[in-house]
């Protein structure tokens, strides 16, 4: 039981390295939708 909920903690943080990562990718596109809409 100890192994598995070690591995299912290793997959939720893989999930959070995740979503930042497509966090850090959607913000700039948005910055520059927003600028060229500004434009």
């Amino acid at each position: 039981m100890v192994g598995l909920d070690k591995v299912c903690a290793s997959r939720r943080e893989k999930n959070k390295h995740k979503v930042r990562i497509k966090i850090f990718l959607i913000i700039p596109i948005l910055l520059f939708t927003f600028l060229g809409y500004n434009r």
